[in-house]
């Protein structure tokens, strides 16, 4: 039926239809990654130019893109 208790919480669940990667959640929460990335991004721009700066910018661009 789709429906379980949890054995540590006894706590009832639904068993979703849809991947949680489908959900339109998924979504709206990836477009409010690259929103905080883009911010980031703009807080490194008073930075020199160098390593550190680089791999900052390249964090961003990770922490927006990673899967799992």
């Amino acid at each position: 039926d789709g429906i379980r208790d949890d054995l540590v919480t006894g706590v009832q669940t639904c068993a979703l239809p849809i991947s949680l990667r489908q959900h339109p959640a998924m979504e709206a929460a990836r477009e409010e990654a690259r929103s905080w990335a883009a911010d980031a991004r703009r807080w490194l721009s008073p930075l020199p130019d160098g390593a550190s700066r680089e791999a900052l910018a390249a964090l961003c661009d990770y922490v927006v893109n990673r899967t799992g």
